[in-house]
C-alpha cells in the first residue's frame, strides 16, 4: 500500500484541480463586485472529476514504482549484474580492499 501522505496528496491535488475553474470564476466575479452564486452541482462534478484525476495520477505513480522495483529485484538476483565490492567507490584508499568469494575468487 502506498503511504497515506502519497494518497492524500494525489487525491487532494486532483480535487483542487477539478475545482479550479469554479474557484477562478468565483474570484473573478467577486473582483468585479458582482455576487457569485455557487453552482453546487458544478462543484460536486468538479470534485468527482478531481478524485478521478488524483486516482489516475496515483495509479501511474504506483505502477511506475512497481516496474522499477521489479527491475531492481531482477538485477539483485542476477549474478551477472551483481555489484562487486570493488565497483563501489569509497574514499580514503578503502576502494583497494576487495572481498573474496568462498572459492578464493575476487569480487
Amino acid at each position: 500500500m502506498p503511504a497515506a501522505s502519497m494518497v492524500n496528496q494525489a487525491i487532494v491535488r486532483g480535487i483542487a484541480s477539478g475545482l479550479l475553474d469554479s474557484a477562478l470564476h468565483h474570484i473573478a466575479e467577486r473582483a468585479y463586485g458582482r455576487e457569485s452564486v455557487l453552482d453546487e452541482e458544478a462543484i460536486r462534478q468538479g470534485g468527482l472529476q478531481g478524485v478521478a484525476v488524483g486516482t489516475r495520477a496515483l495509479t501511474d505513480a504506483v505502477t511506475e514504482s512497481a516496474a522499477e522495483l521489479v527491475e531492481l529485484a531482477a538485477g539483485l538476483s542476477d549474478p551477472a549484474v551483481r555489484v562487486r565490492v570493488r565497483d563501489i567507490p569509497i574514499g580514503g584508499g578503502y576502494a583497494d580492499q576487495v572481498a573474496q568469494e568462498p572459492n578464493g575468487s575476487r569480487t
